[in-house]
């Protein structure tokens, strides 16, 4: 096609990248296409805006009455009032935990490791099932451990070996892979606990993740862990440290364990022979925490940082509202100031202590009782974040219920926590009715904020500036009298946007969760197999579908082009079974009043523990992975009936919008596209990705693409949903071969990452790990003679410049003709309305593009 210049400086006022088409070009191939996933969630996501990525109700059922269960404000009578909430340091373990145990009644646990190892007592780091035991009630799983757990067997005194020491134990283990761990440490008698060795095989953590050697889970594993001399310096102790973070344990239910560890028969020998007497637990009663030469104990909690202040007594940076009454903060007695953010008068939230230990602060509500009608319920309060991805600060919400006084379920939430630049006051919602006990006569709150360095420190930030964010005021809870089911949809759960899996343009193409199920630790990528909803009636109780006796969920589904054989109706249904039934049956069709033909597919049961919804309301719905090519468009959207027969239907481009009206639903769908699509069909060479999907960027590029000479039907669009929460959903996720599926049917790619802080990967580390520097290298390598990459966004100037990454290192210093500074986020070059060369193209106003743009 003949070369243009594509003008967007009168639309956009972001900073944006212009790469033009090198004069020297090679290759190289991307990454292979991915194997067949499960259903299954290990992500640890982010949220950057909680009205984006994280649920929130823009519409509902007609809304007839709206109570408001609790509402508080803080303030006086002449002072901050708490009004009945309570400060909670998480890092505050319940009980010690580690004990002698015969494993009596226990049936050797959920899988068969509740045994002792040698004779008929070990030493175990667990809880036993005991529903009138406060510690654990509430627990979800037991036998197991539990969130925020720090339980250490030690050494009671200091020994003094000649030469080399061996410690030899037996261990089973059984903790959640790359975030729950059980450590052997070693001192020099002065209190300075470190892991022993440090790192490579043998490293001493078992659970995976940090170091090679060693999985979550082993079974009765002899040990000889030998201390060299120059190690334990003629003075030492040892211990046995259990820990683990605030989600996914036998505590939530989310992973299910037979107790973090058990040991026995520990001997510490040197060369003159064993230093101790062996401790095999045998003369020690069933429950003690202290044998001769060993004692169990708990560390000391991080402490309390959360408390009410008089809002004009902290700093507030935003420009738009401030917020002058009382409100919590999270750094009261902090010893760090806001110096790296230009204020070092002002106190911030504080950083991890000299025990490794990090702030995980909450404030619990009080009992709220549950009164008047409906199932619709709305967690709502205010919060300033001033929290760059970098921090690692993040504020969380939780809620749970209890009946009748009885003991109360679990903190339920969406399994995120969030984040932001945001220097100004929002009002922030979340649709809650899903996550109560069903028939709850109380329900209680939480709010807080937690340093999530100690995991991801080095990977998605640095942690090395804190500011006095977030701060809180006005929480509330409401209930609205709505009839039917509810919902809780994450965006990052659906279906994403993808191309062939064997990286040709005619091949077929899965229908697969934007979220990447393998650990955060794990180079590889695989997306969900399925696509997952929650949804339920705490008041009435989903419905059953009449035909086959389970849940009444469902997803309607339509392809276009529409008419195509095959990809409606039957057609459509995946051959996967559960027990030898077909786990997602179509149930028939719906013509909707535009004339669509809908095909309705029943959704099945998501299974047990794996995310953040109770196993009764998560569902999941597939389609068959050998149906769709390049070019269909498949819309869909949510239904669910309760036992009253009242229909409830989410849809909208995330599934963020609900309604009792299936034609509202039809007419507003979500989708996922096939590319190349049609777009490229009707001869266009356009690939826009929308690196900010949901977050109100896209608008803005129709009204452009409107009133250029490219018409919105011919380009194609990428969108990468969950956007800010650093998912492998970007388009080298997708994409098999760069070649063949971009360069073959694009000549232009238009990355609008808009205000998202995770903007491209380098194939290098978290929190992405795509390599879409790779991805736009071996793009722009193979152009012919026309074409380029245009990256706009908040923080893409900034991602370019910090890149450290092969890929990221080679896209600045050969595809970036001008210098950028990540100060401002700015890039230096000349805004001009004349189009200007630049090495070999072009670019007008500093938002054009094109490869070989004549003047």
């Amino acid at each position: 096609m003949t070369p243009r210049t594509l003008t967007l400086a009168s639309v956009f006022l972001v900073a944006g990248v212009l790469v033009s088409l090198p004069q020297n070009a090679g290759a190289r191939d991307t990454r292979d296409t991915r194997s067949e996933p499960q259903v299954n969630d290990w992500a640890r996501p982010v949220s950057e805006n909680t009205t984006a990525d994280g649920p929130r109700r823009l519409s509902a059922a007609a809304v007839t009455d709206t109570l408001v269960l609790g509402s508080w404000n803080f303030n006086g009578p002449g002072s901050c009032n708490a009004q009945g909430w309570t400060t909670v340091d998480n890092s505050t373990n319940p009980a010690v935990m580690t004990h002698v145990d015969d494993f009596a009644g226990l049936g050797g646990g959920s899988f068969g490791r509740l045994h002792a190892i040698s004779g008929s007592r070990s030493m175990w780091c667990g809880f036993r099932p005991n529903a009138a035991d406060p510690l654990v009630c509430g627990y979800a799983a037991l036998p197991g451990y539990g969130n925020s757990m720090d339980q250490i067997l030690t050494l009671k005194d200091c020994l003094y070996p000649t030469g080399d020491v061996v410690f030899d134990y037996y261990l089973t283990w059984d903790v959640e892979p790359g975030y729950d761990f059980v450590t052997i440490e070693m001192d020099h008698c002065d209190g300075n606990w470190t892991p022993f060795p440090s790192g490579g095989a043998g490293c001493g953590y078992y659970g995976g993740g940090s170091c090679s050697g060693f999985t979550w889970t082993g079974e009765d594993s002899l040990v000889s862990l030998v201390i060299p001399a120059a190690d334990n310096g003629g003075q030492f102790r040892v211990r046995i440290r259990a820990t683990s973070d605030a989600g996914w344990s036998d505590q939530d239910g989310m992973w299910d364990t037979d107790g973090a560890y058990i040991t026995d028969d520990l001997l510490l020998s040197d060369q003159n022979g064993p230093m101790l007497p062996l401790e095999d637990f045998e003369s020690s009663p069933v429950g003690a925490t202290e044998v001769p030469d060993w004692i169990s104990t708990t560390n000391q909690a991080y402490g309390t940082y959360a408390a009410l202040t008089p809002g004009a007594a902290t700093l507030q940076l935003g420009n738009c509202s401030r917020d002058i009454t009382c409100l919590w903060e999270f750094y009261q007695g902090s010893t760090y100031n806001y110096a790296c953010g230009g204020h070092p008068e002002q106190q911030v939230v504080p950083f991890g202590n000299a025990s490794a230990q990090y702030l995980d602060n909450e404030i619990w509500s009080p009992w709220i009782a549950n009164a008047g009608a409906g199932n619709e319920y709305i967690f709502e309060f205010d919060v300033m974040r001033d929290l760059p991805l970098d921090n690692l600060i993040f504020f969380v919400w939780h809620i749970r219920s209890r009946v009748d006084g009885a003991c109360p379920g679990q903190w339920q939430d969406f399994n995120f926590v969030y984040y932001g630049t945001q220097r100004d006051w929002e009002r922030v919602q979340f649709p809650v009715g899903t996550l109560l006990e069903p028939g709850a006569t109380e329900i209680q709150l939480a709010f807080g904020v937690i340093d999530r360095c100690p995991w991801w420190c080095g990977s998605y930030g640095t942690g090395a500036c804190h500011s006095n964010g977030p701060l809180f005021d006005n929480p509330r809870l409401l209930r609205v009298n709505t009839v039917g089911p509810q919902w809780a949809i994450r965006d990052i759960d659906q279906f994403q946007d993808n191309f062939a899996g064997d990286g040709t343009l005619t091949g077929t193409v899965r229908a697969d969760m934007a979220a990447d199920i393998l650990p955060s630790y794990s180079p590889n990528i695989q997306p969900g197999d399925s696509a997952v909803v929650g949804v339920d009636d705490t008041q009435d109780g989903l419905g059953l579908d009449a035909a086959t006796g389970s849940a009444a969920v469902y997803c309607y589904v339509a392809v276009w082009p529409q008419g195509q054989p095959g990809k409606s109706g039957i057609g459509l249904q995946a051959p996967e079974t559960r027990l030898g039934n077909i786990r997602y049956p179509v149930m028939g069709t719906w013509t909707d009043a535009s004339g669509v033909e809908w095909t309705c597919v029943r959704a099945d049961s998501a299974g047990l523990g794996n995310i953040y919804y109770t196993p009764l309301d998560r569902f999941c719905v597939d389609f068959r992975d050998d149906l769709f090519a390049p070019g269909d468009t498949i819309c869909f959207f949510y239904a669910a009936k309760n036992v009253n027969d009242v229909d409830s239907y989410a849809f909208g481009s995330n599934l963020e919008r609900w309604s009792n009206d299936r034609e509202a639903a039809a007419a507003s769908p979500a989708e996922f596209t096939c590319l190349p699509a049609g777009g490229y069909n009707r001869g266009g060479d356009i690939l826009y990705v929308d690196g900010a999907d949901g977050r109100g960027e896209q608008p803005y590029w129709d009204i452009a693409f409107a009133s250029l000479e490219w018409p919105s039907d011919r380009v194609d669009r990428y969108d990468v949903r969950g956007s800010s929460s650093g998912l492998s959903n970007r388009p080298d996720g997708r994409v098999t071969d760069v070649v063949t599926q971009l360069v073959g049917p694009y000549r232009n790619i238009l990355w609008d990452c808009g205000d998202v802080s995770t903007t491209l990967g380098g194939g290098d580390a978290l929190p992405l790990k795509t390599d879409d520097y790779g991805l736009l290298n071996t793009f722009l390598d193979n152009l012919p003679n026309s074409g380029g990459v245009l990256l706009i966004g908040d923080d893409v100037a900034n991602g370019v410049t910090s890149s450290a990454s092969t890929s990221g290192t080679t896209f600045r210093t050969t595809y970036i003709p001008f210098t950028l500074t990540s100060g401002d986020h700015k890039q230096t070059f000349p805004l001009s309305p004349a189009v200007i060369p630049v090495n070999g193209g072009c670019y007008s106003d500093g938002f054009a593009l094109s490869g070989a743009c004549p003047l």
